[in-house]
C-alpha cells in the first residue's frame, strides 16, 4: 500500500517514508521524519511546480507533464518500486494542498506500473 502524507502531518508508523521533494521542507525535523530515503530527483522540476504554483485550474495539465517527467526518468524509480513490493510506503510531501499535489501523481504512477 502506497500513502501519501504531508510532512507536517501524522505519520503513519508502518511503512517505509520516502520524502520526495527537490528541497528540504521548512521546519520539518529529520529525527521525527526518520526518512528511508529521499528521493529529489523524482520530484517535479523547479519550472513545473513553479508554473503550476497550486493553482487547481493547472493541475490535469500539472499532471500530465509531470508523468511525462517520470516516464522519462523511469530508471530513478526503481528502488520506489521496491520499496512498494516489498512493503508499505509512504510518500511525504510539503505541498500546501495536500490534495492536488506530485506525491498524488507519483503514487498513481507507481501504482500503475
Amino acid at each position: 500500500m502506497i500513502r501519501v502524507v504531508h510532512v507536517e502531518d501524522r505519520i503513519p508508523r508502518k511503512g517505509k517514508r520516502f520524502l520526495i521533494e527537490r528541497i528540504w521542507p521548512r521546519d520539518a525535523d529529520r529525527e521525527t521524519l526518520k526518512l528511508d530515503g529521499w528521493f529529489k530527483e523524482v520530484a517535479p522540476t523547479h519550472d513545473l511546480l513553479r508554473w503550476f504554483r497550486g493553482k487547481l485550474e493547472r493541475y490535469m495539465r500539472f499532471r500530465e507533464d509531470y508523468l511525462d517527467q517520470l516516464r522519462e526518468r523511469d530508471a530513478l524509480l526503481h528502488k520506489l518500486r521496491e520499496a512498494v513490493e516489498s512493503g508499505d510506503v509512504i510518500l511525504l510531501h510539503a505541498q500546501r494542498d495536500r490534495d492536488y499535489n506530485h506525491a498524488v501523481v507519483l503514487k498513481e504512477h507507481l501504482e500503475a506500473s
